[in-house]
């Protein structure tokens, strides 16, 4: 009984710190055209999955969104065309940034560049040498420098195509710290990329300034829908989140649950629809819902995956200590 009073101590703890943060999510609806085979949105079915954060989806791309400053981050999806004016409304904006349309970019929108196709094929990215250790790679398998973002290439709907990193290049002129983390593989601009990160106040490209912190994944739409949204790797879902993580870094309480934080003997993390543990010798786990109720008791010994309904939980083991878990849909 004790034990279980302190995790529900803990958990009470978590959930009065982690008030939820509100996510600016804007889009397109595309459903009409997509591919048949096609999923919804990895990137905003997980940010909902989350119960970290609260998205407001916005599929109006032709309006002014007028002020933002009601929340702690925007996101512009790869889905939104880029001659849609929300991609010039939203240049420059002062919020913490996701933008996930790198041809937002190109002349005639923010003019901050060139933006192209990555070439074909197109399902890796190449981390900038020093770059490994950043946040946003947190995690990430990287194999000789390269990381898989994709199963296979796609076209903008989720057909068969080469498409899959977008990446922009020849940038207009730029002040302050702005880190290129990565381009694709086999880009042959000496300033390629593809994954771009910002803190630095004083930043700007192109003459406008980058106010807050400001994250650039080049992922395109289609090849993360296809396949009914599996065609984006789990080191892929695992940069978005890191990124999401990283621009809201400071925003998001820690508690004495933390991340993923268990002994040398076992780790817990969360894949979609299961929470999986791995372990090197027989240990018994308890898995708690974020309101203190028991979901699993086990002894595991190896690797066990189980299913689990989308959200937070809390992973107890005896020896090693707890830790928070969240699984996406």
């Amino acid at each position: 009984m004790k034990k279980l009073f302190t995790i529900l101590v803990l958990l009470t703890t978590f959930v009065t710190l982690n008030a939820q943060l509100n996510i600016a999510y804007f889009t397109k609806d595309k459903s009409a055209s997509m591919d048949p085979g096609a999923g919804e949105e990895p990137v905003l079915t997980m940010l909902q999955a989350d119960e970290r954060f609260v998205v407001t989806l916005v599929t109006d791309a032709s309006s002014d969104p007028g002020d933002l400053s009601g929340y702690d981050m925007v996101l512009l999806s790869e889905a939104v065309g880029s001659g849609d004016p929300i991609c010039g409304y939203l240049k420059g904006v002062n919020n913490r940034f996701l933008n996930m349309k790198v041809y937002a970019y190109k002349s005639g929108v923010w003019s901050w560049g060139t933006a192209d196709d990555g070439p074909s094929p197109n399902l890796k990215i190449k981390v900038i040498e020093g770059m490994e250790s950043h946040p946003l790679f947190k995690d990430v398998t990287i194999d000789g420098g390269l990381v898989t973002l994709f199963v296979r290439g796609t076209d903008d709907y989720g057909a068969s195509g080469e498409k899959g990193n977008n990446y922009a290049h020849t940038f207009a002129a730029m002040t302050g710290e702005i880190q290129r983390l990565a381009y694709p593989d086999g880009a042959l601009e000496a300033d390629a990329v593809s994954v771009q990160a910002v803190d630095d106040p004083t930043a700007s490209i192109g003459g406008t300034t980058i106010p807050q912190k400001y994250v650039m994944l080049g992922f395109n739409d289609g090849a993360m829908r296809a396949d009914g949204a599996t065609n984006l790797t789990e080191d892929g879902r695992k940069i978005v989140m890191n990124a999401v993580e990283w621009i809201l870094s400071d925003l998001l309480p820690q508690s004495g649950v933390k991340d993923n934080a268990l002994g040398k003997n076992v780790n817990a993390y969360g894949i979609k629809g299961y929470i999986r543990i791995n372990t090197d010798m027989p240990t018994q786990v308890t898995i708690y819902s974020i309101d203190g109720r028991i979901v699993k008791e086990a002894t595991i010994h190896g690797s066990t995956s189980i299913p689990c309904k989308s959200g937070l939980y809390i992973v107890k083991v005896d020896g090693e200590g707890m830790a928070k878990v969240f699984v996406t849909k």
